[in-house]
């Protein structure tokens, strides 16, 4: 009987301690997620006090304040979205599409009869656009018509197609002789690009800087093919030095930190962005993201990953790439739990790059452009960039990506100047091939005139 009883009172102790232990376990993953909810919110919280302490917008409606002209004058931006409202596409898709202006536009070659047919009647069919745009180009202050205190964004990818137009028109003009009329359609065309440069949104920049690369690009088959005036090279000189905003991409970047603080409460990375029904299983990963405060966990480190590439972004630029780099090396290092920094953040610390290569081109053509007005005045190329200052340059450009001089070389005609691009190799020059398919391990960053 005692036997029997010590066994009853064994299992009745046991079943207790199968009770009390799964309880016990609640209460302290209860316990754990609630100190971990309240030390999370402290840390976000902290965080943003950081950054509005350094100067930055943290919310929707400081920047929007941030996006702003003086009242009573001119906008910019209503005659160029009255020109994108105007515009009349081309029958022929190769004026309007970059990558085929090498084939239609080839350096010192002469365009074909049913080109110039084509792009003579594009601008004849845009007359009233081309107008507007000009007129935008005389203009100080540009703001596009959006609300960012309430989230609405900067929509102005249509730019990128209008600035074809101006090109076109540049070209027309320099094929037809005109050098002064070209000048203008280029200046024009480069201050068009520009009316997005106090535009506080990453979008605003990339566009900015995809319209000045184009902007290049048309300007140095002009320089192959006509012949301007030291005034007019001097003019686009200038144009092209003030245009070199060397920490625009930071300053868009600000947006995206406003955005991030704004938006992240509710973005998970199992949602959709089309707003599409997510499965069950998704939404119980949802509700456990949020639950344990994972989604301010990973705003936390994806603001610390947005500063630090704004400040990157304001380092000398031979500097940034290996800020970059470092900044990647972190978000590889980043718990995968954390999937909407290891799946957003790794391009921003990327775009970097693409800022020194636009400043590098720009830096590139501005040099092309002194060596251009030192030869009309001496009669032959300058034995080295220096011979350039100060009549033509205040001082020697550097490459944006090793902080050296941008690299000189005299061709049999004409000449090259060239940043080292990215892999930070000097390949003597080599230029981008017109197809990538061409078997070129890697190629400098150049402005060349073969004349």
């Amino acid at each position: 009987m005692d036997k029997k009883q010590d066994k009853k009172g064994k299992r009745k102790k046991l079943k207790k301690l199968h009770i009390l232990i799964p309880i016990l376990f609640l209460f302290l993953t209860v316990g754990i997620i609630i100190h971990h909810r309240s030390g999370t919110k402290s840390k976000l919280h902290r965080k943003i006090e950081e950054l509005h302490a350094a100067g930055y917008p943290v919310t929707l409606k400081e920047l929007d304040e941030l996006y702003s002209i003086p009242d009573s004058v001119e906008n910019a931006a209503d005659f160029i979205l009255d020109a994108i409202y105007y515009y009349k596409d081309t029958n022929d898709p190769r004026l309007v599409n970059v990558d085929d202006w090498v084939v239609i536009f080839p350096k010192g070659e002469v365009i074909s009869d049913t080109v110039m047919k084509n792009a003579s009647q594009y601008l004849q069919d845009n007359q009233k656009s081309l107008g507007l745009l000009h007129k935008a180009a005389t203009l100080k202050y540009c703001r596009y018509p959006v609300d960012l205190s309430t989230g609405q964004k900067l929509s102005i990818i249509d730019l990128l197609t209008i600035m074809r137009l101006l090109g076109v028109e540049a070209v027309l003009n320099a094929e037809n002789g005109d050098s002064e009329a070209s000048v203008k359609s280029l200046i024009c065309s480069l201050n068009v690009a520009d009316s997005l440069s106090n535009a506080p949104l990453l979008v605003g920049q990339l566009v900015r800087i995809a319209c000045l690369n184009y902007d290049v690009k048309t300007l140095e088959y002009i320089v192959n093919l006509i012949d301007f005036t030291d005034e007019q090279l001097a003019q686009l000189c200038d144009t092209i030095a003030d245009k070199q905003r060397l920490s625009g991409l930071s300053y868009g970047l600000t947006g995206e930190l406003c955005d991030a603080i704004s938006n992240f409460e509710n973005y998970t990375p199992y949602t959709s962005i089309y707003g599409n029904e997510i499965s069950l299983p998704k939404r119980f990963l949802v509700s456990v993201y949020r639950g344990i405060e994972l989604n301010k966990s990973d705003l936390i480190i994806y603001l610390e990953i947005l500063n630090k590439t704004i400040e990157a972004g304001k380092l000398p630029l031979e500097k940034r790439l290996e800020a970059a780099k470092k900044i990647l090396t972190e978000i590889d290092n980043t718990s995968k739990i954390h999937l909407v920094v290891k799946t957003t953040a790794p391009s921003y610390p990327q775009y970097l790059s693409r800022e020194l290569t636009n400043i590098s081109k720009l830096r590139a053509a501005q040099a092309a452009l002194a060596i251009q007005r030192y030869r009309l005045k001496i009669r032959k190329l300058p034995d080295s960039l220096s011979d350039l200052v100060p009549e033509y340059l205040d001082s020697v450009l550097s490459d944006p990506y090793d902080g050296k001089e941008l690299r000189y070389k005299k061709l049999d005609p004409g000449f090259v100047v060239y940043s080292i691009d990215k892999d930070l190799i000097d390949d003597g020059g080599m230029e981008e091939p017109k197809n990538r398919q061409q078997k070129i391990p890697h190629w400098d960053i150049t402005f060349t005139i073969k004349k």
